[in-house]
């Protein structure tokens, strides 16, 4: 059992630095429309995922769970796209990380009681990336368009939290496997977006540059990430595999430092322990 929560532990945090990674692709493909953006993300992920099950001869699960699970997590990327692109990466990274808050709700309303260890690594955790995000408010106001193109980004990243909470529940299961959840996701998320708001001729084509980078965001950011954190909820449990994903801001900042050349502050420094401290609490339970 410990050992099924340490791996799960370790997919959760391979999630958390590849969903944290998500704003670096983005902020990258900012030139590129929103619809662009998302039709390209389901595209090439629906078409390497459909590559994956046929190679491997896996049976695509055509269930209810399995269905629901890739709806909720189509809404998480719709989302989380859209607040990457409209507001500060790491602000939106926080606010994501709210996760686990509705996921304890949610387990609380149906009888389940969250262990001391947990509240107490939720908690630090939580504090941590409050610290990291005021650092951030501070120095780079970079990725801020107007008012309400935030306020709109913002929005999106609280409903980001609310749906990955929801397929973080559904996910718990074993009874679906991780790339058919996967694949749904994918197909709805195209289907849903040819269907409302994108014909061909109102989007863009990438350049190889940005070619690359979407390619980068649907390999590491998309498919990896999605099936990691699915394994993750089945192995350590939905909050505990949420809890870890507390870690997410810390690495936003470290990327964003790396990449875009973003400076560090002192609450950054201060924040980051905090945060590691909540995931060895969490790890503890």
């Amino acid at each position: 059992m410990r050992n099924e929560i340490t791996i799960g532990a370790g997919f959760s945090l391979y999630s958390s630095l590849m969903w944290g990674a998500t704003g670096i692709w983005i902020s990258y493909l900012s030139n590129l429309s929103l619809d662009t953006i998302l039709f390209y993300r389901f595209l090439l992920s629906l078409l390497i995922t459909s590559i994956i099950i046929y190679l491997t001869s896996q049976t695509l699960s055509l269930t209810k769970r399995a269905v629901c699970c890739g709806a909720a997590l189509c809404c998480y990327y719709t989302f989380a796209t859209t607040a990457f692109l409209l507001a500060n990466m790491v602000d939106v990274a926080l606010i994501i990380s709210t996760t686990p808050v509705f996921i304890i709700g949610f387990e609380f309303f149906k009888g389940v009681k969250p262990s001391l260890n947990k509240c107490v690594g939720a908690i630090s955790a939580l504090l941590g990336s409050i610290l990291v995000i005021v650092g951030s408010a501070t120095i780079d106001q970079s990725a801020v368009n107007d008012d309400s193109h935030v306020l709109v980004g913002l929005l999106c990243a609280l409903g980001a939290a609310i749906t990955m909470a929801v397929f973080s529940l559904m996910s718990a299961s074993k009874t679906v496997n991780a790339t058919s959840v996967n694949f749904w996701s994918y197909l709805l998320g195209l289907g849903l977006l040819l269907s409302w708001s994108v014909s061909a001729s109102e989007l863009q084509s990438p350049d190889v540059h940005q070619a690359g980078l979407l390619f980068a965001l649907v390999l590491f950011s998309t498919i990896s990430a999605g099936m990691a954190y699915k394994y993750a909820c089945q192995l350590a449990g939905p909050s505990t595999a949420a809890i870890v994903r507390l870690s997410t801001p810390m690495f936003a900042v470290l990327l964003s430092f790396i990449l875009l050349d973003r400076g560090l502050s002192l609450t950054d420094f201060i924040g980051a322990p905090f945060i590691l401290i909540g995931v060895y609490w969490v790890l503890q339970s």
